[in-house]
């Protein structure tokens, strides 16, 4: 029988045996190999612990996002893929009961060549930076036939498995990328593509991005929000001003922030047709996002892939499988994880 790894009370988590779903309309059924850990998945357990009235709402649900495995089964509607494709995709895990049953339109192929741990990393990082690129910043989408935007684009926390997606693929579109690192992760960042990477502990941080692009960078995207984070975007942006886009909450609406820099903020579930709740904010579907997002999958699917355009991040690999994410989650909130991505092989959880 199948197992899930799902949530099971205020600040738990545990293995469950979980009946095999029959996919439907255009989904597949995908036996997991692999899954990536995202920040999505700890900050869900979280607040279980710290709102009550969440623990049913998220009660039962299956944790993570991110899979790589062999699909076992197809929908009637499914035309992309066929039982045994080796796929990996991106699902709103933490969100529903079952886990890898999820539409073929947020899944890829994968080259023979790419191990399942690493395909796991792909997911939310390539769903976010479609969005945060191609929606929120308006860059090129890369292969329409556009010019090279050729502009600068900071991104702080570059050496985050999100981090790393959006230097490669804000490349790809032609911009100037800045990454803002751990002095340790500089040649991380440099290759995937960043063209400079600054210390962002550095005092003088901001004064030396302005001095290096001429005071020209208006576009930022913040991995890693914090107030304090999103303080020293506001002096690296151009003084005549620019955008940013968080990729979770934080209120920049009082008067330590730039009025000129325009903070925005979206969630990847978005695409998922279904209106959901983290925490105490509310984040409504999007169609226009799911279809930017399908299209941007299908250039993975049809090109990226095939042609191995994608740089795959670090992992680091969980012990023990599924029953050693509850550790892995505590490092990732004792902010341990630098550099690489926590990926669970389903086959090293004991019993299994």
């Amino acid at each position: 029988m199948p197992k899930s790894l799902q949530i099971r009370g205020a600040d738990k988590i545990g293995i469950k045996d979980v009946e095999k779903p029959c996919p439907e309309g255009n989904q597949i059924l995908v036996k997991v190999v692999a899954s990536g850990q995202n920040p999505l998945d700890v900050a869900v357990v979280c607040i279980t612990a710290s709102v009550a009235e969440f623990v049913d709402y998220y009660n039962g649900n299956t944790i993570g996002c991110d899979f790589a495995g062999i699909v076992e089964a197809v929908g009637p509607q499914a035309t992309r893929f066929q039982p045994g494709d080796r796929v990996g995709g991106f699902l709103p895990g933490n969100l529903q009961e079952q886990g890898a049953f999820v539409e073929e339109s947020f899944s890829t192929r994968l080259p023979a060549s790419m191990p399942f741990e690493y395909a796991a990393t792909i997911g939310v990082a390539a769903s976010t930076a479609a969005i945060a690129l191609y929606s929120h910043l308006n860059l090129p989408r890369y292969g329409n036939g556009a010019k090279p935007f050729n502009q600068y684009l900071l991104v702080n926390g570059g050496s985050s498995a999100t981090g790393t997606m959006i230097i490669q693929i804000a490349k790809l579109s032609g911009a100037r990328v800045i990454a803002l690192t751990s002095p340790r992760n500089f040649d991380l960042v440099k290759s995937y593509g960043a063209d400079k990477a600054f210390d962002y502990q550095h005092p003088d941080v901001a004064a030396m991005i302005r001095d290096y692009t001429g005071d020209a960078v208006g576009l930022a995207v913040n991995c890693l929000p914090t107030r304090e984070s999103c303080k020293l975007i506001c002096d690296c942006i151009s003084s005549t001003g620019g955008r940013c886009v968080n990729l979770v909450p934080v209120d920049t609406s009082d008067a330590e922030f730039r009025k000129d820099v325009d903070f925005s903020l979206f969630m990847a579930f978005q695409v998922f047709n279904k209106d959901f709740q983290l925490g105490s904010d509310m984040y409504a579907a999007s169609q226009d996002l799911r279809e930017l997002v399908k299209d941007f999958w299908k250039q993975i699917d049809e090109e990226f892939m095939p042609r191995n355009s994608l740089k795959i991040h670090p992992v680091k690999i969980i012990q023990n499988g599924l029953e050693g994410v509850p550790e892995s989650h505590k490092q990732m909130l004792d902010g341990q994880v630098s550099g690489w991505k926590f990926v669970a092989r389903i086959a090293d959880t004991p019993g299994i």
